[in-house]
């Protein structure tokens, strides 16, 4: 049985162009095309030596690989698997450390202002909603169309619920009182 070779198949015909013959036969020559276009078996090795000078194309990268300085120096089934870890080790604490006293502000924010609070994290998701769909219609039509419907959504629900937005800041103001 014979190895599978890293070159691909080469063609199995040559034509006029590149003075070689066809090589099976049953396929006729194609004069009409530009020597560029033709190529026989030593036309092809020329070509394929002078883009790999090493005999064969470098491996693809594994998955989610951009550049080698940035992840591990094996390339195994633990790859992944360590750069996120990498990622992890970098991210993980930053979001806590930001994340508690953010949390910490919000909560004393609703204590002190809930009607305010509310209507701000209200209508400041609704905005963020309106620019993330304006974005994703812009780049992905399909994805932008279903932003679209979800902002139609939310804007009817929080248009329904607007007489409610007073008991809705009451209650999340008793409840940050019981927070901290």
């Amino acid at each position: 049985m014979r190895r599978p070779s890293l070159h691909p198949p080469r063609p199995r015909h040559a034509c006029a162009p590149c003075k070689g013959s066809p090589l099976d036969g049953d396929r006729p020559c194609l004069p009409s095309r530009s020597p560029a276009q033709t190529c026989d078996a030593q036309t092809w090795d020329a070509s394929w030596s002078k883009l790999y000078p090493n005999g064969a194309p470098p491996p693809p990268p594994p998955w989610g690989k951009t550049n080698s300085s940035s992840y591990d120096d094996d390339d195994g089934p633990d790859a992944l698997g360590s750069s996120l870890g990498k990622a992890c080790a970098v991210w993980l604490p930053i979001t806590v450390i930001l994340g508690i006293p953010l949390s910490l502000l919000f909560v004393h924010l609703f204590k002190k202002w809930p009607l305010l609070m509310t209507k701000a994290s209200l209508f400041g998701t609704l905005g963020a909603l309106a620019v993330l769909t304006v974005v994703c219609l812009v780049q992905v039509l399909p994805l932008g169309i279903l932003m679209l419907l979800f902002l139609i959504v939310f804007a009817i629900t929080t248009w329904l619920v607007r007489n409610e937005l007073e008991l809705c800041a009451e209650l999340l103001g008793v409840a940050s009182e019981s927070l901290l």
